[in-house]
């Protein structure tokens, strides 16, 4: 079985760099890339690398315990959220960071309510 777990947020979270840090922490990496540094395996558009951002959603395969799963790293900039909302139909599962300072922010909050009405796995 193959899962899908699409990685959501607003701009500045963390997703990239979480997703990096599973990764590494699987053994996928040896070393862990930095969005600050512009080596890391999901933000690979020049642009992306140039200004810290995620500017296409990007995926990555991982094998653990005999499980597929393909990582999706999304935009969390507003301009490019679209993106999220067109690759959520192929998810079969999600998880939605937040802040604890900052909080979820409504946009985030309505994708991911509208994700949990899809009946995803989060």
């Amino acid at each position: 079985m193959i899962t899908n777990l699409g990685i959501l947020a607003h701009v500045d979270a963390g997703k990239t760099t979480t997703v990096e840090q599973i990764l590494f922490n699987l053994g996928n990496l040896r070393t862990l890339g930095s969005v600050d540094r512009g080596n890391t395996q999901t933000d690979f558009l020049t642009i992306e690398r140039e200004r810290g951002i995620s500017v296409k959603a990007a995926a990555v395969a991982i094998e653990t315990d005999g499980h597929n799963i393909n990582i999706i790293d999304t935009p969390g900039h507003m301009d490019f959220t679209g993106k999220s909302n067109a690759h959520c139909k192929c998810w079969t599962a999600w998880c939605l960071l937040c802040l604890p300072r900052k909080g979820c922010k409504a946009k985030r909050k309505n994708f991911g309510k509208r994700c949990a009405n899809c009946r995803y796995l989060r």
